[in-house]
């Protein structure tokens, strides 16, 4: 174990991992102004949107989860179809948001997010890190003050996530240490239900597949 790794665990307080999450973003209305521009985007922003279908699953904050959508993969189809529909009509080519993915890695307390990465191919280059990797640090990044970092020994894996402009700030230190097996078969399933999910959303667009920004 090496010296960082050993300072981090002294300094932390340790939560076991639990489980994976993935959500799905879900935005109401269908904004086709210009976004640079305040008056549109903020002052007089009912002008300027539409509604966007809802799907009927449950939408917490804006999100539904993958758990929720396994089996109801229509419904996650139907709003996406009606973004395609709205973008084309309206000419929009940016609509990223709409379809915004969040995964979370979480423990009994504590949680830990990857706030810029927002589809599945980043996810996917996260799980993709564990494979056949020896390296101490299995995967790392940082990104606008967001930082973490995976060690591994040859039981555990370590997730250390922190403030890379402020290290100093205990408030943001989040740890979480996982099994290596358990974490590796939570992971496995994840990632077979998510590319399930998203394998169905391009076999069965009506509209432009090419659109749909996840990849498997």
């Amino acid at each position: 174990m090496n010296e960082e790794l050993n300072t981090i665990i002294k300094n932390n307080k340790k939560s076991s991992f639990n489980k994976f999450e993935i959500y799905f973003k879900i935005e109401k209305e269908f904004f086709f102004g210009d976004g640079n521009d305040p008056d549109q985007y903020e002052k007089n922003r009912s002008n300027f949107v539409e509604p966007l279908y809802q799907p009927n699953l449950t939408i917490d904050d804006g999100y539904c989860s993958l758990k929720d959508v396994i089996g109801n993969e229509n419904e996650l189809l139907k709003y996406y179809e009606d973004v395609l529909i709205k973008s084309k009509k309206y000419d929009v080519e940016s609509i990223g948001v709409y379809f915004w993915m969040n995964l979370f890695i979480i423990s009994d307390n504590r949680v830990i997010g990857f706030p810029w990465y927002d589809f599945y191919q980043e996810f996917k280059a996260v799980f993709d890190s564990f494979s056949e990797n020896d390296n101490e640090i299995v995967f790392e990044d940082v990104e606008e003050g967001w930082a973490i970092r995976v060690f591994q020994d040859d039981t555990k894996y370590y997730f250390y996530q922190y403030d890379f402009d402020n290290p100093d700030d205990q408030e943001s230190w989040v740890l979480i240490i996982s099994n290596k097996n358990e974490f590796i078969d939570k992971m496995h399933y994840i990632k077979e239900d998510a590319e399930e999910i998203i394998s169905y959303m391009l076999k069965n667009f009506e509209t432009k597949s090419d659109l749909f920004p996840h990849q498997v």
